[in-house]
């Protein structure tokens, strides 16, 4: 615990001088921990920190698990800090957005049907797969829409309401190996949700896999981003 402090106070009193409207800091992206309080005292202690040299300053907190939402209900922050951002990050469901992803090793080699929104698989279909993890991972998030995607986002929603404070999405995306029409009418439902509660946030990620460019960086999708700018 010590070394993460003693880091941040290196941190500040290098960057302390810029413009507060320039650069914020984040304490740790996708925090683990088994156990809630041990993230909490993490952050609040590297919050403190920060606040010896800068007040002002903004600082992102992210949720335990990932900056999953469903983490917020357990997630403690300074009372009465209003320069705190607090940040989740959005890959609902997970068998849509991570669709043939290469490092998630037991759903990598599923190359079936997947289908957005609505039911992910036909209930028939379902039921051909031989028991294991690919077929857990399709039941696990098995009906989706839009009022699903924003259910999801609730308990940050919420936790942001209470508490006064921005939030902002740090990341949120979905892999371009999916069928074309899922994956855009996903990014279309999630970018009117972000929108409508005033989120802010960034995709996750600029080329290769979840991007707007391709693998090779030289063709850009127009298509999504017109969807993300809403145009």
């Amino acid at each position: 615990m010590k070394l993460k402090d003693e880091k941040w106070l290196k941190l500040s009193e290098r960057y302390h001088e810029c413009p507060n409207n320039f650069l914020a800091y984040e304490i740790l992206n996708e925090p683990i921990a088994e156990n809630p309080s041990d993230w909490n005292i993490v952050l609040n202690k590297c919050i403190r920190a920060i606040r010896n040299k800068e007040p002002n300053r903004f600082i992102i907190a992210g949720s335990n698990m990932w900056q999953q939402t469903s983490s917020f209900p357990y997630l403690e922050i300074p009372p009465n800090d209003k320069k705190l951002i607090l940040s989740f990050h959005f890959y609902h469901p997970f068998a849509l957005t991570h669709y043939r992803a290469y490092w998630v090793n037991n759903y990598s080699s599923y190359n079936g049907p997947i289908n957005y929104p609505g039911k992910i698989v036909t209930e028939d279909y379902l039921k051909t797969l031989p028991e294991g993890s690919v077929k857990q991972i399709l039941e696990a998030d098995f009906f989706n829409e839009k009022q699903t995607l924003r259910s999801k986002m609730e308990p940050a929603i919420a936790y942001a309401k209470q508490h006064k404070l921005p939030l902002y999405c740090g990341e949120w995306g979905a892999m371009n190996t999916l069928p074309r029409n899922a994956r855009l009418n996903w990014y279309r439902d999630i970018i009117n949700i972000l929108n409508e509660e005033g989120i802010s946030n960034a995709i996750w990620s600029y080329k290769a896999d979840l991007g707007i460019r391709s693998n090779d960086g030289k063709e850009v999708d127009n298509e999504l981003i017109s969807i993300l700018i809403e145009e």
